[in-house]
């Protein structure tokens, strides 16, 4: 934004201070310099200053004016327009309203348009082209106050006088509005509308014809950023308004009919630590290491108007926001650094202290490194994909009645980077789809990253770690040299995750999808998977669900060539921490190893295919702790006709203390009879 040289020194008194001093105090104080243009026919200087977007409070010359006799510590002298001779009513309104605050002033017979020369002047420094009075008058506010004052032409209105109780602010709906369900409110006079307050983009009136009769309005709406509002700037600029068109236009000035607002606003309090301020911004240079005081920050609070409170007891700043600050002083930190730019950051020592002390590294952030480092010994491969995606990239589009919803970015650089993903999974495929295209087809990956989602009923938004991986290979195992190379089939999978949470000391459990669509961590992935062939992973302690490991749906597996089959896996980082017990030395036990010979039956059951092998085998170690010791399956045949499976079952017996005898050994044979009996019995219908 551009401002003008001639016009700060109206509220700064400048004549003892070099130019260029102040460019360089701008700098240091964070406003850069976009260029500096000597203006000689209207013998002015004009800058152009490049304003962040948290400093809206500096997009006026009353606003650079006040950010200047910060930085020089001199007083900026505002002068209050007041205009005499003016009877102010107070407007009557009976509907509810959003306006704060608004101001109606009239203004008859107007008897010139044109503009002054210091006007026109003004306004050819900032390279605008003066075109009359009224709108010369609006810019030049804008521009001033950073306020905009509206103007209204009334002359299609006889009226000798107005009459405050004909003019009414209403609330409808405009029908052209894409947002049909926000009111907007107009004003009328005698049921005719004089003003559509639409914050967004008010209707350009047209100024260039003759007007004699006007309206000249300010107000704050409720949807205006009013932090951005500053009310006696806007009351000011309003006033001045209606001084220029008076004495220019040689209008006559009628009643003012004003409405406000009674309502408290809210004082806005930061506190901050006397201490905290030394810390960040570091010892003062040549002072052997004394920090700034006390009364050097009271003094730079009291000099940025912030109204600063020092209790000396618990060494705290109160500090009051002025409105017009509120948008960009909101931390500790904001006054801090206000603190150390009207101090000058060129005097504090610019380096970071040193320290003996090493950084701790967080328990999951070392989980994390082992968990990456042990999926790369098993042989996947690591890949990093964006956290923002576009909704329509998704493989499997969004159905927020079956989902969690995606949680939208509120103002995206790109379209494609619109929302946050919801699941490593989607990425992950497409890798593979990617990889296989370029004939790099057993390649196995995993990610590492966070997923973001918005959970239906509670609108509560989380983000999780989730750790996803792909295993597919059909090249993965050979028999012998000569035999030709196998596929990794949905065993080898499950054997790949119970590899990786045994090298990370995890003890888990595997258990069959009874409802994969209600499965917490599952609901918003679980249309990736074939239901049929897919398990759940959990905590044996408290049944939690760790993570799932299942077979890619067909829907999917059929953008790969070859038949390949596709295994997927998805872990949530913060349920694996909880299950993962980190041991010690101190945890391990001993046990005595038998020195005496086992017994080992090998038996054959027919069972149920809804009958857990895991319960049979909770049920055998149950029936004498003493002389059974160990018990596995090592065959498994599954009959589709009958619907029942034969399950291979190698059952160790042996006892710490003695030999078995043939009493033992005819216990053993009754114990195998149990167990066909209580297998039977779990199998009947």
């Amino acid at each position: 934004m551009k401002f003008s040289w001639k016009s700060l020194n109206q509220f700064i008194d400048l004549k003892e201070i070099e130019f260029n001093d102040i460019i360089n105090k701008l700098t240091l104080a964070g406003f850069e310099i976009d260029g500096i243009e000597n203006k000689k026919e209207i013998n002015d200087k004009i800058i152009d200053l490049n304003i962040t977007a948290n400093r809206q409070d500096t997009l006026s010359t009353i606003g650079l004016a006040r950010e200047i006799s910060n930085l020089i510590k001199k007083p900026c002298l505002i002068n209050n327009y007041k205009i005499n001779n003016i009877k102010s009513k107070k407007l009557i309104i009976n509907e509810k309203t959003d306006i704060h605050y608004i101001s109606i002033t009239i203004i008859k017979n107007l008897q010139k348009q044109t503009s002054p020369k210091w006007l026109i002047d003004y306004l050819q420094g900032f390279e605008i082209k003066s075109e009359n009075l009224i709108l010369d008058t609006i810019k030049y506010t804008q521009i001033k106050w950073g306020q905009t004052i509206n103007i209204l032409d009334i002359s299609e209105f006889n009226n000798k006088s107005i009459n405050n109780e004909r003019i009414k602010i209403i609330k409808t709906k405009d029908l052209k509005d894409k947002n049909k369900n926000i009111n907007k409110e107009i004003i009328t006079y005698n049921d005719l509308q004089l003003f559509k307050i639409n914050p967004d983009n008010n209707t350009k009136l047209d100024y260039n014809k003759c007007i004699s009769d006007i309206i000249i309005l300010a107000y704050i709406y409720k949807n205006n950023k009013i932090d951005y509002i500053y009310k006696p700037d806007l009351i000011d600029g309003y006033n001045e308004v209606i001084h220029i068109i008076k004495t220019y236009g040689s209008g006559i000035i009628g009643n003012e009919y004003y409405y406000s607002k009674d309502t408290y606003e809210k004082q806005y309090q930061i506190k901050i630590n006397k201490n905290k301020i030394q810390k960040i911004l570091g010892p003062i240079k040549n002072t052997y290491s004394q920090y700034i005081k006390t009364k050097v920050i009271t003094n730079i609070l009291y000099q940025l108007k912030l109204q600063p409170e020092y209790s000396s007891y618990t060494k705290i700043f109160s500090i009051n926001i002025p409105p017009y600050r509120r948008n960009d002083l909101k931390r500790d930190i904001d006054i801090i650094e206000e603190i150390g730019r009207i101090y000058g950051y060129q005097n504090f020592i610019d380096k970071l202290p040193t320290t003996k002390q090493e950084g701790l590294t967080s328990y999951q952030n070392h989980l994390t490194k082992k968990i990456r480092k042990t999926l790369r010994d098993l042989g996947l491969h690591e890949v990093i994909n964006s956290s923002l995606i576009n909704d329509n990239q998704y493989l499997i589009k969004n159905n927020n009645k079956l989902n969690n919803r995606s949680i939208s970015i509120y103002n995206p650089l790109l379209e494609d980077q619109s929302i946050l993903r919801k699941n490593l999974i989607d990425n992950l495929i497409r890798n593979k789809i990617y990889n296989n295209n370029q004939k790099n087809k057993n390649l196995e990956i995993f990610e590492i990253g966070k997923i973001f989602y918005q959970n239906l009923n509670t609108e509560i938004c989380k983000e999780e770690i989730s750790i996803a991986g792909i295993l597919s290979n059909n090249n993965f195992i050979k028999q012998s040299w000569e035999d030709k190379s196998t596929p990794l089939n949905w065993f080898h999978a499950k054997g790949i995750i119970e590899d990786f949470f045994e090298k990370l000391e995890t003890d888990i459990i595997w258990e069959t999808v009874n409802n994969l669509k209600e499965e917490a961590l599952t609901k918003h992935i679980y249309r990736y998977y074939n239901p049929n062939k897919t398990t759940i992973i959990k905590n044996p302690i408290n049944n939690t669900t760790i993570g799932i490991l299942g077979e890619l749906s067909k829907k999917f597996s059929k953008n790969f060539s070859d038949n390949q089959l596709i295994n997927i896996f998805e872990i949530n980082l913060q349920t694996l921490i909880e299950t993962h017990v980190k041991k010690t030395h101190l945890d391990h036990t001993l046990s005595y190893y038998s020195r005496y010979p086992n017994v080992i039956r090998d038996i054959s059951i027919k069972i149920n295919k809804n009958i857990k092998i895991s319960e049979i085998k909770q049920y055998i170690l149950e029936i004498n702790q003493n002389l059974i010791e160990d018990v596995e399956i090592f065959n498994e045949y599954y009959n589709k006709i009958n619907n029942d499976r034969n399950v291979g079952l190698r059952i160790t017996y042996r006892s710490f203390n003695r030999t078995l005898n043939n009493k033992d050994i005819q216990y053993i044979d009754q114990t195998i009879t149990n167990i066909f009996n209580y297998i039977n019995n779990k199998s009947k219908p």
